[in-house]
C-alpha cells in the first residue's frame, strides 16, 4: 500500500499509468475512481484454536487469547471501538503496513481486521480464515481506488475489464 504522496508521485513520474489503492490520489489533474468496497472481518490463522458454541463465544476466545493488530487502515478506529466495548482487546500497533499484518497473521501471532479482498489469495489457499464480526463493520467500508490521468487513452481497456471483474 502506498500514502497519497507516492500514488501520485508515480503517476506524475510516469513510471506507473494507473495506480489502485487504498486511498484516492487528490491531485486535480488525475481522476479517482473507487472500484469495490467491502466491509472489514477476522482475519486469523486456521491453525488457532477455536472454542465456544456461538459466534460471539468464538469471538470472545479469539480476542482473550490472541493480540489484535490494528494501525493500518483508518477504519480500524471506529469498529475497535465498538470490539473494546464487546470483547476483552489486547491491541498491538504494528505499524501502517497491510502486508507485515497479514505476515504476523498467517504465523498465528496476531489476529487482524482487513476485508476479504486484500487476503483472498490467502483465503482461498487456507492459509487465513474470516470471521464476520457484526453491523458495525458493515458502517466502516474498505475502499480500494484506481487513480489514473483521465485523459489516457491507452488505459481505457484495461479500466474497462478491470471494472468488469468486480462486478
Amino acid at each position: 500500500m502506498l500514502n497519497q504522496h507516492d500514488g501520485a508521485e508515480l503517476l506524475q513520474s510516469k513510471k506507473a499509468d494507473i495506480v489502485i489503492d487504498l486511498n484516492p490520489t487528490k491531485q486535480k489533474e488525475y481522476h479517482a475512481e473507487k472500484l469495490i468496497s467491502a466491509p472489514l472481518k477476522l482475519i486469523y490463522s486456521p491453525k488457532l484454536l477455536m472454542a465456544g458454541d456461538t459466534k460471539d463465544a468464538r469471538l470472545h476466545h479469539l480476542f482473550t487469547n490472541n493480540e489484535l493488530a490494528i494501525g493500518y487502515l483508518n477504519e480500524h478506529v471506529p469498529v475497535l471501538q465498538w470490539l473494546e466495548n464487546e470483547y476483552p482487546i489486547h491491541s498491538f500497533t504494528g505499524g501502517k503496513d497491510s502486508v507485515f499484518a497479514i505476515q504476523l497473521m498467517q504465523d498465528q501471532l496476531v489476529l487482524g481486521l482487513l476485508t476479504e479482498f486484500l487476503v483472498e489469495k490467502e483465503l482461498m489457499k487456507n492459509e487465513l480464515n474470516a470471521l464476520t464480526i457484526g453491523d458495525i463493520a458493515n458502517f466502516y467500508e474498505v475502499n480500494i481506488f484506481a487513480s489514473y490521468n483521465r485523459n489516457q487513452q491507452n488505459i481505457q481497456s484495461f479500466l474497462h475489464s478491470l471494472r468488469s471483474s468486480l462486478t
